[in-house]
């Protein structure tokens, strides 16, 4: 079951980030002619600290759906629970940053003006579709304590979580219109 979750994350990642960190920004500088090795000097060796920390980033989100979500980066097939540890303790959606970090870092190692268009125009992809992007499939459970939904599906990232006596409550933000969602030792109970 592991190795199934292992190839299928592995096949995201190659997909995706692939995809959108690796094929368009290389299509992207071979059709500007941009496409060759960097000068070296202190420009590059900084553009090329900042796209392997890109990269560690995005790595280690991965790992951390891998490991702690037991699920993948796809939407169509998302952690099965809410992914608490690592860099998500900081931040609603590292593995975005790693990857803008990796596309920026590609642009100023190649001084590609075309990169760095393409770099903000993800970035701003990437926000509508963590704005828009019905959460509801989200259904992440840390501890037995699930995701806060709202009637848009939009995940608050501000839960605040307390413990009392067998019992976990999730919080949410009601100027959003987020439902809480109480969960006991027998079961989810949503309040409509």
């Amino acid at each position: 079951m592991r190795l199934l979750l292992a190839l299928r994350a592995l096949f995201f990642v190659l997909l995706l980030p692939g995809t959108v960190a690796g094929y368009i920004p290389f299509s992207i500088l071979r059709a500007g002619n941009l496409l060759r090795v960097p000068d070296l000097g202190l420009a590059s060796v900084c553009a090329a600290v900042f796209a392997i920390t890109g990269a560690l980033v995005l790595l280690r989100c991965v790992w951390d759906f891998f490991a702690a979500g037991k699920g993948t980066l796809a939407p169509i097939d998302p952690p099965r629970f809410l992914v608490v540890r690592g860099l998500y303790r900081f931040t609603r959606n590292p593995m975005y940053n790693g990857v803008i970090a990796l596309i920026l870092a590609e642009a100023w190692l190649f001084r590609s003006i075309g990169l760095a268009e393409y770099a903000v125009l993800v970035l701003i992809l990437f926000h509508l579709f963590v704005v828009l992007y019905p959460r509801v499939t989200v259904r992440g459970v840390v501890s037995g304590l699930p995701a806060c939904r709202s009637p848009l599906g939009l995940h608050d990232s501000a839960v605040s979580r307390e413990h009392r006596e067998h019992r976990l409550t999730c919080r949410c933000s009601w100027s959003l219109g987020f439902k809480p969602i109480t969960t006991t030792r027998e079961g989810t109970k949503c309040r409509s």
